[in-house]
């Protein structure tokens, strides 16, 4: 329609347009909206492709680029992957699954620091996994109740009341109360070094790597990461110089957990695995291996 003529761009200034997107390069970490960013540390007078170095922090062929920046980083890429060698060297995990955990988590890592700054992506992560109001480890945590100062017996309270009372403010000289524990859990995550949430997230992973049918059992698995941290902080870990045997956590700690599972619903004829003719009341799943693992009073029993 000739009237809408004047508003078509010429084929010249298409190609000046196109010529202008070309030099527009988005970089991770170093454009992100932190306050630490260069073009912001700089007082934001560098505009976007004035960068020190840009090729540096812009070579696509680089793996995880947005965890590139050595002014940003909080831990680099070796000092992560020699968080989990050192895992997998104390608790027998295996090199492949290592490898592949090592690879998730980075690129985890440099997905969020290409959205904020490396610190702020590895504090939210580890949040995700461990600390953060909404991860599993920490409700599991607050219910299983391990630290010999929570309270002594659970109240059974609707959501609700548990909510408020998670809400109010800690009294002086009680230290025994909800309110409490949580605000001791958050000064306990709030005091962690960068080094500390970065194993804390790999190991996850590690554990969750291998745990095959176990990943249906979240609370036991949650069980598992309490008793590996604790071990790898343990004098015992820190004195150790052989490395553990590579496959000794599946074969040792896996393993046998499955084989429990599965010989629950299954048992062996003439060779083959067949499904038991069993009732349900009469079989132990899933859910009642994790209502063992979520209450302290499961946890008694064994």
């Amino acid at each position: 329609d000739g009237r809408y003529a004047s508003y078509a761009p010429s084929t010249d200034s298409l190609i000046q347009l196109l010529e202008q997107k070309k030099k527009y390069r988005p970089t991770g970490s170093v454009t992100s909206f932190s306050r630490s960013a260069s073009w912001v540390s700089n007082g934001g007078n560098l505009p976007m492709g004035e960068f020190p170095n840009p090729d540096e922090f812009l070579n696509s062929d680089a793996p995880y680029p947005a965890w590139s920046d050595p002014n940003q980083i909080p831990l680099s890429k070796e000092e992560i992957e020699d968080i989990f060698k050192s895992l997998t060297a104390k608790l027998g995990f295996q090199y492949d699954n290592m490898r592949n955990m090592y690879d998730a988590m980075m690129t985890m890592l440099d997905s969020r620091a290409s959205r904020m700054s490396p610190s702020m992506a590895l504090l939210m992560l580890h949040a995700d996994y461990i600390g953060g109001d909404h991860a599993n480890y920490r409700r599991w945590y607050f219910s299983a109740q391990l630290d010999h100062d929570t309270p002594p017996v659970r109240e059974q309270v609707d959501q609700k009341t548990q909510q408020e009372m998670l809400s109010e403010e800690v009294p002086s000289g009680k230290a025994d109360t909800p309110a409490a524990f949580v605000e001791k859990w958050r000064a306990k995550m709030n005091s962690l070094s960068q080094y500390e949430r970065a194993r804390h997230i790999a190991l996850w992973m590690l554990l969750w790597g291998e745990a095959g049918n176990i990943r249906f059992i979240p609370e036991l698995l949650c069980f598992l990461f309490k008793l590996a941290d604790d071990y790898v902080q343990s004098p015992l870990a820190q004195q150790r110089v052989e490395p553990a045997p590579e496959g000794e956590y599946l074969t040792n700690v896996i393993t046998p957990l499955y084989n429990y599972i599965r010989d629950q619903g299954y048992e062996v004829i003439n060779g083959k695995y067949v499904k038991r003719e069993r009732d349900h009341a009469s079989t132990i799943g899933y859910d009642d291996i994790n209502e063992c693992f979520w209450t302290p009073e499961g946890l008694r029993l064994i």
